[in-house]
C-alpha cells in the first residue's frame, strides 16, 4: 500500500514501500515519492530512528551502490541497528542485484527475501522490464464498442465509453510516465493527453508525426496541459522551419528511422524512450499506430475498455486491416484480468510472447 503510493511518480526509480515494525506493533510506514528524493528506507528510519531490535520490511532490495543521485540506503540500515530486514523482490538492477542483501548478511542482520515477491515483482514491472530489456514497458490503451469501434465514420468518438472508464484511463495515465499517440490523432481529435484527476503526477506527452503535420497551435504542445511533448520525426525534417519553431517554443523535436511499409522503427523508438528514462510508456492510437505496436509485437500489455455498444461497420476500427489468412488460436491467451466498470467491461491482457 505504501509503495503504490508512488507509482507513476518515480521514474526513472521503482515504486518502493517501507514498513518499520516491533513485535506486533507499526512504528513507521514510508514510500519512495520521486526520483532524486530519500528512498523509502531511508525515510521510514528518519521517522523513527530509535528502530534497534525491529524489523524492516520493504518492497524492494536496499540499494548499495554510489552511481546515483542519493547515498545507498545499506549503511543508514546497519547503523540504525534494525534486527531484521524482510525484502519481498530483489532488485533487477545490476548495480544491486542481491549485493544489497549480501552486504546486510555479511554485517549480522538476518535477511529474509521472497515475501509477496509475485506481487511485489508486479508492482515494478515498468522499472524491471526496462532494466532487464532497456525498454519500456509497453501498455496498448483502446476504448471501444463492443464491435470494436474507437469512432464514427465522421470522427466523432466522445464518448463511446463510461465516465467510470475514463476515470480509470486517467488514473491508468497517471501512473505511466509517457503517453504516445500518432499524428493522425492529434489532427482529429486536438486532445491535451493529461491527466484529468486530482494531484494526478503529468506524464510526457509523445506524438509520432514523420512528416511533421502537427500544427503550433496543437493543445498537446500547450505547457498548460503537461509538463513536456516531444514530437518524434524523420531525421531529414530536422532542418525544417517547423522543426525550429517547435524547439524555439521549447518542445523536443527528435529524430527516428521509418522501415520500409512499417512506419517509425519502433525497436529503435524504444530504445531512445529508455534511454531517456521512460520505463512506462502508453500508447493511445490511433489505428495505424496500435496496429504497427501490435503486429510488431512491441507491446507488453493491453488494456481494453468495452462499451455495450454497436457502431456498425462503417465506424473507425482500433486495428488496420491485418491480412490473416487463417484464424489465430488463443492469440492472446486468457485475460490477466476482468473487471466491470459501470456498463463498461474492462479487459487486461498481457503478451504471451514477452516475458517480463
Amino acid at each position: 500500500e505504501e509503495a503504490r503510493k508512488g507509482l507513476g511518480k518515480t521514474a526513472p526509480n521503482p515504486p518502493v514501500g517501507a514498513v518499520l515494525v516491533r513485535g506486533e506493533k507499526i512504528l513507521a510506514k514510508a514510500f519512495h515519492p520521486k526520483a532524486g528524493a530519500a528512498h523509502a528506507e531511508k525515510l521510514v528510519l528518519k521517522k523513527y530512528p530509535k528502530a534497534v531490535g525491529a524489523t524492516l520490511y520493504v518492497t524492494l532490495e536496499p540499494c548499495c551502490h554510489l552511481l546515483k543521485k542519493t547515498p545507498p540506503c545499506v549503511p543508514a540500515i546497519l547503523e540504525s541497528q534494525v534486527k531484521r530486514v524482510v525484502v519481498g523482490c530483489r532488485d533487477p538492477n545490476p548495480q544491486v542485484a542481491g549485493r544489497g542483501i549480501r552486504a546486510l548478511r555479511r554485517a549480522g542482520v538476518e535477511v529474509q527475501t521472497g515475501i509477496l515477491q509475485q506481487e511485489c515483482e508486479e508492482l515494478i514491472r515498468y522499472f524491471r522490464h526496462g532494466m532487464l530489456h532497456g525498454t519500456p514497458y509497453v501498455t496498448l490503451k483502446v476504448a471501444s464498442s463492443l464491435d470494436g469501434r474507437v469512432a464514427l465514420k465522421n470522427g466523432q468518438s466522445q464518448w463511446i465509453t463510461s465516465e467510470a472508464s475514463r476515470k480509470q484511463t486517467h488514473l491508468l495515465r497517471s501512473q505511466s510516465d509517457a503517453i504516445l499517440v500518432g499524428i493522425g490523432t492529434v489532427l482529429q481529435d486536438d486532445p491535451r493527453l493529461n491527466v484529468r484527476i486530482k494531484k494526478g503526477p503529468a506524464p510526457i506527452r509523445i506524438v509520432l508525426d514523420p512528416q511533421l503535420e502537427i500544427g503550433l497551435k496543437a493543445r498537446v504542445l500547450n505547457s498548460k496541459w503537461g509538463p513536456a511533448t516531444w514530437v518524434f520525426t524523420k531525421p531529414e525534417k530536422l532542418k525544417h522551419k517547423k522543426a525550429k519553431a517547435l524547439l524555439h517554443s521549447g518542445i523536443q523535436v527528435l529524430p527516428c528511422p521509418l522501415k520500409k511499409g512499417r512506419g517509425f522503427d519502433l525497436g529503435k523508438l524504444l530504445k531512445t524512450l529508455s534511454a531517456k528514462g521512460i520505463h512506462a510508456l502508453m500508447v493511445e492510437g490511433g489505428p495505424g499506430v496500435w496496429g504497427r505496436f501490435l503486429t510488431q509485437g512491441f507491446w507488453n500489455e493491453l488494456q481494453m475498455f468495452v462499451a455495450p455498444k454497436i457502431l456498425g461497420a462503417d465506424a473507425k476500427s482500433w486495428t488496420p486491416a491485418l491480412g490473416l489468412k487463417k484464424l489465430p488460436q488463443r492469440a492472446l491467451g486468457d485475460p490477466h484480468r476482468v473487471e466491470r466498470l459501470d456498463e463498461d467491461l474492462w479487459l487486461t491482457y498481457r503478451n504471451p510472447r514477452k516475458k517480463t
